[in-house]
Formats: structure tokens, sequence, C-alpha cells
């Protein structure tokens, strides 16, 4: 299932089925935006790297078409870098943080693994989590405009 809290919305889905039956049947698809595609920044160090969402694959879950969130990491191709070892923080286009929230101070950095439970719209850049995470509305950033990988400790074994 994936609750999306930035706007209350819930989407039951289960997305191991989903990825399964998506890639089985061969329906994954690139994303086809109307107009101007979306991107996202992803950060480490001094390095940024851009990646156009247009250039992933998408998962359709209820109805819905997502990007998973590692992919997207995955896409910026951080040179020299492990990015399995990596922690990760968001940013919205608002300058919003997880951790603004004291729900969410404990939780970020938040470590490679859990990326897999993660996922982008890729038209409006909502970052959505799995609700089986039982993470708080505060994890979902509204318009994702950067993840930022580090070499710090997660934070969370969550």
């Amino acid at each position: 299932m994936i609750i999306q809290l930035g706007n209350t919305t819930a989407r039951p889905a289960v997305c191991a089925l989903v990825l399964f039956l998506s890639s089985a049947a061969g329906c994954d698809q690139d994303v086809d935006v109307q107009g101007e595609s979306q991107t996202i920044d992803v950060t480490y160090g001094d390095t940024a790297v851009t990646v156009d969402l247009a250039d992933a694959t998408v998962v359709e879950i209820d109805g819905v078409e997502y990007v998973a969130l590692q992919e997207v990491v995955e896409l910026a191709g951080l040179p020299g870098v492990d990015i399995e070892d990596l922690s990760f923080d968001f940013e919205g286009s608002d300058g919003f943080h997880p951790t603004d929230s004291p729900n969410c101070e404990t939780l970020i950095p938040l470590g490679w693994v859990h990326l897999t439970n993660g996922y982008v719209d890729p038209v409006t850049r909502d970052l959505v989590w799995e609700d089986a995470t039982g993470f708080p509305g505060c994890m979902s950033v509204d318009d994702l405009a950067r993840i930022e990988a580090s070499d710090d400790p997660p934070m969370t074994s969550k």
C-alpha cells in the first residue's frame, strides 16, 4: 500500500505484486509527461546531477504512475561512490526537509535500503512511501526538488 500524506490521499496496492506483474507483462514504460518533463537534482558533496524523470521507468500503482526512488538516485550515476553505502535527505522546492518536523528528525538521513519503499510522482514530483514503512507524514515531501546523498550514517533502522 502507498499513502500519499501530502494531500491525505490513500492509494492501496501491493507494491511487490504490482512491480512483479508490470515487469513480467512488459508493462514498464517511460514517463510520458505532457509538456516539459520534471527533473530532480541528486547531490553528493560538490557533485550535483540533474535527473530527468522522463528517463525513468514508471510503475503503475492503483492507476497512478510512479518512479521508484532508488532508480532516481541510480540514474544520477554518482561517480566513484557505492550508492548503497550512502544515506539520504530530501528537499522540496519550497526548501522543506523532513527534519523540519520533530516527527521526522530521527529518521533522516535515511539509508539506501529504505529507498526501495519510496516513489516519486513523475508529474508532481511528490515523494510518497509504502505505508508499511510507518513513516509519518513529514517524510512525504511535496514537489521533491533535491535528493541529498551523504556519507553520514543512517538515523533509522525502521
